[in-house]
């Protein structure tokens, strides 16, 4: 199954799952290496990656109110200003930005957007308004 997964994920370019995959995955394809035929190759540069980038397993996903204020971080504008253009409150923005900053593992808003970017998570033209 996993020769499959990494065979059809290989000319498609799908990285990201492989890259934030959970310990008990990686191990497991770090123990199939060798074995993996055409996906050899992809299965190397997926582990390069991984310790590239000091990669931790693959995090809780983002709610789909946590990515729209997400794709308002860059912008710039204000917890109220993104309260407004969502139609909540300022505190539920506010806990919308915790719930996004523990799940990405950062601090600061811009931290927030720069691994957001990296993780492919913001869209190529909200990217553009990044600080």
């Amino acid at each position: 199954m996993l020769r499959s997964l990494v065979h059809n994920a290989e000319p498609a370019g799908v990285r990201f799952p492989f890259v934030f995959a959970p310990p008990e995955l990686i191990g497991f394809l770090t123990s199939r290496l060798g074995g993996l035929g055409a996906g050899e190759r992809f299965a190397g540069e997926i582990l390069a990656v991984r310790r590239r980038l000091h990669t931790p397993p693959m995090p809780a996903p983002l709610t789909e109110r946590e990515r729209s204020v997400l794709r308002l971080l860059p912008t710039q504008r204000s917890i109220d200003e993104i309260a407004e253009d969502l139609t909540v409150s300022p505190n539920t923005v506010k806990t919308h930005v915790r719930g996004i900053y523990a799940k990405l593992d950062v601090r600061s808003r811009r931290d927030a957007v720069a691994i957001a970017q990296q993780r492919g998570l913001l869209d190529a033209e909200v990217a553009d308004f990044t600080v």
